[in-house]
């Protein structure tokens, strides 16, 4: 277990300065050394350089069932998870459907079944049903940005733009941060034409990421909208100058 757990802060360190072939090489390393250890197979499935091999990504999978057995919720979870994000989706959706639904009626408290249950409803574009599954999932956990995050977009989507608005509100009084929560937010005062709060936040995000060429000029175009051209082609020469060509 100790050795497990300093793998994984050792994985979380590397994640958070992006090191992310680095996160791979010492997962990769910890499964062959703990190879009953579901933890750290389940974090690999989280690094993108394991999808290019498919095989592998399926053989953890299978390891984990197997560790786990044919009841376990992880590898029902896991595989639900893998064929979700594969092209192939669309001929996987039912089975994914069901394991997920399986895992919430032995425990329906598993949130991350549930948010997964909602998001495979939106991609296959049963929006109703995802939009319901998001506002369970969001009624159980009322302060996880990671339901809020999605939930808000889905009801965005769906047209519920007093709800979404409801749950930003809620949020932001909250205190609760994410950048995509701001984007959303955005979308909302820009949807209401609040051009002021619009700015405010792009100014925002802006000065968190000076390099972000998509802000600056969504910022630069609301900048012209309110006749503010000056500023607007500080950011525009601004751009040019981080991109000449």
């Amino acid at each position: 277990v100790a050795h497990r757990e300093l793998g994984l802060l050792l994985a979380e360190s590397y994640t958070r300065r992006g090191q992310r072939d680095n996160v791979y090489q010492l997962l990769n390393s910890l499964v062959k050394k703990l190879p009953n250890d579901i933890p750290i197979k389940r974090r690999l499935l989280r690094c993108k350089q394991v999808f290019k091999n498919l095989e592998k990504t399926q053989q953890l999978v299978n390891d984990i069932k197997s560790l786990e057995g044919e009841n376990g919720w992880q590898w029902r979870y896991e595989q639900a998870r893998i064929w979700f994000v594969q092209d192939n989706f669309k001929n996987r959706y039912p089975q994914i459907i069901s394991l997920l639904k399986e895992n919430l009626l032995a425990n329906p408290n598993d949130q991350a079944s549930r948010t997964l249950l909602a998001a495979a409803y939106e991609r296959a574009g049963q929006l109703r049903l995802a939009v319901s599954t998001y506002r369970e999932a969001l009624n159980r956990s009322p302060q996880d940005l990671r339901i809020i995050v999605p939930t808000v977009a889905a009801l965005y989507k769906a047209k519920e733009y007093d709800h979404a608005d409801e749950i930003l509100r809620r949020a932001a009084n909250e205190k609760l941060f994410h950048p995509e929560l701001k984007k959303l937010e955005l979308q909302s005062h820009l949807r209401r034409g609040e051009s002021r709060s619009a700015s405010d936040i792009l100014e925002n995000l802006l000065t968190n990421d000076p390099n972000n060429r998509s802000v600056c000029l969504s910022l630069a175009l609301l900048k012209i909208r309110q006749n503010r051209f000056t500023e607007a082609g500080e950011l525009l020469s601004k751009l040019k100058i981080q991109e000449p060509n």
